[in-house]
């Protein structure tokens, strides 16, 4: 035994993968353990694609308790956003489902070798029933078992960010209802390079040890900001600094800019997170603009125009006649962050008369003050210009205390009705206030 262990380490060390712990304490403990090894469960995810996906709706279905497989719809997805990204599905993308124990609490651990018939080549979770929550875990471990993927976290990171991007030009066909794309954009809210600057963002201001996997994403936002969103050059680059062991190297340097960065913002009383939420945004923008187009880029800025921190959002318009629709979001395009908040009147419960909160099957509305971070993108002849503000404003957020409010068959954390008060454009330097003024 000592010499399968010995073996089964040495295989481990070459396939060069960050996480063996879960394998070796179950080849120690068990012998020829039989965690990541395919099993009945194994399914190859790879599948053809046409570009076609199917609707939010369908593809937040949860799946039936008896069944244990992946639905073809997640798949489909899976594979319909590789396709359109700088590094296809990979050959060797199985998946298997093992017991939680094998995984020593991680949601995946993925190899991309196999010895001693022992372990076999593709991802291990404690269950293969997929719903779209599992999809950016999914999505980390093919980055595993990509070109150079299977060296630290970097490419792993890198690849569930550019999937989250990939999905808008997939909703931007008639076959899709508008809120579709907005759903989607709530999804790349949680999953995509916003929400991984932003849990960067936090650790630091909580003063954390920044683990790999937040080292990761700073270098990765640093030069996707650095290269305008290029992802398919970026790509290369951190491949490039994966081959020749320097990613560490690189990755210490652009924490160390990040942090000055950061300083200087809340030096000024700036919110970082709303700051670095709105990069994100722009570099995203001009890279679809320069895969897909202009009509796949202006479709992404108005799914942000209408969700705001998870919910959706819409703005008042005291100066124009007529109804305004919940589905109009900010207008002229704007795009905004929740800076701060503070609360005006307590939740109260709806009224039976309330427009808002029979649509959405409310049951509270809150009175609140907000600080917003806002851009604007404009389309200027070959370029984007991009400018920012600062907004001054009152909203009603109406939402239920028994769960998510509904529209159109998707749910959502609130909505809120927004009146902007002020706004101020901001000139460069200067930064969103991080209090409600």
């Amino acid at each position: 035994m000592d010499r399968l262990l010995y073996i089964a380490k040495e295989g481990i060390r070459k396939a060069k993968n960050s996480l063996v712990l879960p394998l070796i304490a179950a080849i120690a403990l068990n012998g020829c353990s039989d965690c990541y090894t395919h099993n009945k469960t194994t399914m190859k995810l790879n599948r053809p694609v046409d570009g076609h996906v199917a609707s939010m709706q369908t593809l937040e279905l949860e799946p039936e308790p008896e069944i244990k497989r992946p639905r073809e719809t997640i798949i489909d997805l899976i594979n319909e956003t590789h396709a359109l990204s700088s590094r296809g599905m990979p050959h060797d993308a199985y998946a298997t489902a093992v017991p939680a124990s094998c995984l020593d609490g991680h949601p995946e651990w993925t190899t991309n070798t196999s010895f001693l018939g022992m372990i076999e080549r593709g991802m291990y979770f404690p269950s293969l029933r997929f719903t779209m929550k599992d999809v950016s875990t999914v999505n980390h471990g093919l980055g595993h078992l990509q070109h150079e993927g299977t060296e630290g976290e970097a490419i792993a990171q890198f690849n569930e960010v550019e999937q989250m991007l990939m999905g808008y030009p997939l909703f931007i066909n008639d076959a899709h209802q508008p809120l579709d794309r907005v759903r989607w954009a709530a999804y790349a809210n949680a999953y995509g390079l916003e929400a991984m600057i932003r849990r960067a963002v936090q650790e630091i201001q909580e003063g954390n040890d920044l683990s790999e996997y937040r080292r990761m994403d700073i270098l990765l936002y640093s030069l996707l900001l650095e290269h305008d969103g290029d992802f398919s050059e970026v790509r290369r680059k951190i491949e490039r600094l994966v081959e020749n062991g320097e990613v560490e190297h690189e990755a210490r340097q652009r924490i160390a800019q990040f942090r000055d960065w950061y300083a200087e913002v809340t030096q000024q009383g700036g919110d970082v997170m709303a700051e670095a939420s709105l990069m994100a945004k722009r570099v995203s923008i001009i890279e679809l603009q320069r895969v897909f187009g202009e009509e796949a880029a202006q479709l992404y800025l108005n799914a942000h125009t209408r969700l705001l921190n998870g919910g959706l959002a819409y703005e008042q318009f005291h100066e124009d006649s007529g109804q305004v629709s919940i589905y109009d979001g900010f207008r002229n395009e704007m795009v905004c962050e929740i800076a701060d908040n503070a609360e005006l009147e307590s939740k109260r419960p709806c009224r039976s008369t309330s427009r808002i909160c029979t649509m959405v099957n409310g049951e509270n509305v809150e009175h609140l003050r907000l600080a917003l971070c806002c851009m604007t993108a404009d389309r200027e002849g070959e370029e984007w210009t991009f400018r920012r503000t600062t907004a001054d404003a009152e909203a009603f957020r109406y939402s239920r205390a028994s769960g998510p409010v509904t529209l159109e068959g998707l749910e959502w954390k609130n909505v809120m009705l927004i009146e902007i008060k002020s706004r101020t454009e901001l000139n460069e330097g200067r930064y969103c206030p991080d209090a409600v003024q």
